[in-house]
């Protein structure tokens, strides 16, 4: 149903609380009313990105929350984990059951030193 649709959305205040809405804390994607959509999204075979400047933190606020949704078929969609301002990029592997950096990303950034894509790169349309 959602198979080649993409949604994008930042962690802290957009799918999780923020630590100044949650008395100092930073709350799981469990705990957000974003869970139930983001799951059937993922199990209908829409990808989702989460990006943020956060961490380590990302693994239990989202994929540890969310890896039942994809791995309990290979029809359903994946996720990309954007985090450390930009840094990395991971993505979800069915077949290994875990996430895994995408290296090509860092080394299509200028010169590996920016997550920034060369100009050759962009869609100019």
């Amino acid at each position: 149903m959602f198979k080649g649709h993409f949604l994008v959305a930042d962690m802290d205040g957009t799918l999780t609380s923020t630590p100044s809405k949650a008395h100092g804390h930073y709350l799981p994607l469990s705990m957000s009313p974003c869970l139930t959509p983001l799951t059937t999204f993922l199990q209908r075979g829409g990808d989702v990105c989460v990006v943020s400047t956060a961490g380590r933190r990302m693994w239990p606020q989202i994929f540890d929350i969310l890896r039942p949704a994809l791995f309990s078929s290979p029809a359903n969609g994946r996720l990309f984990i954007c985090g450390f301002s930009g840094a990395a990029l991971f993505v979800s592997n069915f077949q290994k059951q875990t996430m895994e950096e995408d290296v090509n990303y860092r080394h299509t950034a200028l010169n590996g030193n920016t997550t920034m894509l060369p100009p050759e790169h962009l869609d100019k349309s």
